[in-house]
């Protein structure tokens, strides 16, 4: 392959970026708000709205500030009259999540189907700014690191990854956190190699943006500096004393950034000086609630920081309902995110990334220090997830996607003559062309390895994270159904008609069920089992599944929890 010219890199790069947003944009008609998106624009309205950051502490506020900046600043979006926690941080555990119900989704503003899409895109749209960052990051890294033929490769490989397409078009926190996360590792790289004030500053202002977007980077992203530091130690200039001061003016610059993001809020963790009763704690988690007694009386700078951190260690420690390989688990699983990466990157991805490792150990000292520098994020990552009890989606460990989009561009780097000279052109057009498949169900997306399987290897936001919605409401109107029961996965919006028929009535109920659901999350009757092994009329995208049933049987199948939204059933006449 000849040589390409700075410019001609440059500009693909550039066509790359513009593919990927439009790209993402298109899939915001296509589906409704996941479970996890109206929390985060909520949280974000609260910063914007009333100046403070009590709704939800686990998650930092920077990626929701940003998320929700366009619905209101553009779009006139504010909270419910009815909102909890007024100032207020004592509300008991399951009350609290009670009163979440009484919140964003159905205010008035966000009940109305046409201007709840309008907001909800324009808080998708403020993804674009971490997927820039993100390609930015991918891009320079791999043109200095490796060369500006390989740059482009690592862009391409990241824009047609259907795991970061899937999350840079959701109002989520997880491509804030990968884009961030790589920001920070990039910028420390570049310090160890030119050890200039100028750079050092950087960095600690990018380690203080990846620590705003999500408490988990404070986990993951600290053990890669260190190995990056490590095999640069000799590298390093001054000595012991000029060091000690690089590592002062880096983490001020890291903490000035984190405090502004956190308003430069100073106050007890506690309410006026008591214990912080963590609301993750209805989940369970003793270890919490006693850092919730030991430190809630503390003065602390950023105590929603603090809270954030004792809420992770409770939901931690309860766990969280996950579904490996046809079985589902409180604690998780060890090999739960190893086999999600087996099956939720492209193949040609997976090879071109182990070639990749492959090549630079095999090089020079420069090369093998390359290889600690791209893989530290990824081995702290997951070293930190793979013991952990929340299992619930490739997502967690998405900051390792823009290192590995790195990797998989070295083979690049030099192609020689030989038989292997296409096979890393062949393996990229084989990536590019899986991503064009998925289109634009990049979320449900799984690699041909998943076709081994009879049931589905993961759920959850791997697979259902409730995004159908939209289309059932457009399926109910286009066949004119009279009624529906939906025993669904996430946020059904509230203008879905539904309810039972009446027994007698001369059409048969249609019961609606997403795959969540329909895979035993939660478990049900044996009436509903029953009907789960049969193969339903229709499903809606690739997650609402329509079964036709007698009407009289509806009780039976649906949980008494589900029946309640929608009353009982009428006797027949």
């Amino acid at each position: 392959m000849a040589k390409m010219s700075g410019r001609t890199c440059g500009l693909l790069f550039l066509a790359i970026l513009l593919a990927g947003v439009g790209r993402i944009a298109l899939t915001y008609p296509v589906f409704s708000a996941t479970i996890d998106e109206n929390e985060h624009i909520e949280a974000g309205l609260e910063y914007w709205q009333l100046g403070r950051y009590l709704y939800e502490p686990q998650h930092p506020p920077l990626a929701r500030a940003v998320l929700a900046a366009g619905p209101y600043f553009l779009h006139d979006l504010e909270l419910g009259r009815r909102r909890f926690l007024d100032g207020e941080i004592t509300v008991k555990p399951v009350e609290q999540e009670r009163e979440r119900f009484e919140s964003l989704l159905w205010a008035d503003q966000w009940a109305d189907p046409v201007r709840r899409r309008e907001t909800l895109s324009a808080a998708r749209a403020g993804n674009l700014a971490f997927w820039l960052l993100l390609s930015a990051v991918v891009f320079a890294w791999s043109w200095e690191a490796v060369g500006s033929r390989a740059a482009w490769v690592a862009a391409a490989v990241a824009a047609c990854s259907p795991t970061l397409l899937a999350h840079a078009g959701l109002a989520t926190l997880d491509l804030a956190a990968a884009a961030t996360a790589a920001a920070a590792v990039y910028a420390f790289w570049r310090w160890t190699r030119s050890g200039s004030s100028r750079d050092l500053c950087l960095a600690g202002a990018a380690l203080g943006l990846a620590f705003g977007s999500k408490l988990s980077l404070l986990v993951f992203v600290p053990p890669a500096l260190l190995a990056i530091a490590w095999t640069a130690r000799e590298d390093l200039p001054g000595e012991t004393p000029s060091r000690l001061r690089s590592v002062g003016i880096f983490l001020g610059a890291a903490a000035v950034v984190l405090l502004a993001i956190y308003r430069f809020d100073f106050g007890t963790i506690g309410p006026e000086g008591g214990a912080y009763v963590s609301p993750e704690l209805w989940r369970g988690g003793s270890a919490a609630a006693r850092l919730g007694e030991l430190v809630g009386g503390w003065t602390v700078p950023a105590p929603a920081l603090f809270r954030g951190v004792i809420d992770v260690i409770a939901h931690n420690s309860a766990g969280h309902a996950s579904y490996l390989l046809g079985e589902w688990s409180q604690d998780g699983s060890l090999l739960y995110f190893p086999v999600a990466l087996a099956v939720k990157m492209t193949l040609p991805f997976l090879a071109l990334t182990g070639w990749g490792i492959a090549l630079l150990y095999r090089g020079g000292r420069e090369d093998r220090r390359l290889t600690v520098a791209l893989l530290a994020l990824p081995a702290a990552v997951l070293a930190a997830a793979i013991p952990a009890d929340i299992n619930i989606g490739i997502r967690h460990v998405l900051p390792m996607f823009p290192c590995l989009a790195i990797l998989a561009a070295v083979p690049f780097r030099r192609l020689h003559s030989g038989p292997l000279r296409w096979l890393p052109i062949a393996l990229l057009v084989w990536h590019g062309g899986e991503s064009l498949r998925a289109h634009p169900e990049y979320l449900s997306y799984f690699n041909q390895i998943a076709l081994l399987s009879e049931k589905p290897i993961l759920l959850d936001s791997n697979y259902d994270w409730g995004q159908d919605y939209d289309r059932l409401a457009e399926w109910i109107e286009r066949e004119n159904v009279e009624a529906v029961i939906i025993n669904g996965f996430g946020d059904i919006p509230p203008e879905l008609p539904d309810g039972i028929l009446s027994p007698g009535h001369e059409d048969a109920g249609w019961f609606a069920v997403s795959t969540n659901i329909r895979h035993g999350m939660n478990g049900f009757s044996p009436e509903f089992e029953a009907l789960m092994k049969t193969e339903p009329e229709t499903t809606l995208g690739r997650t609402i599944h329509l079964y036709r049933v007698d009407p009289r049987g509806l009780p039976a199948l649906v949980p008494p929890q589900v029946l309640m939204r929608y009353g009982q059933p009428q006797e027949a006449p």
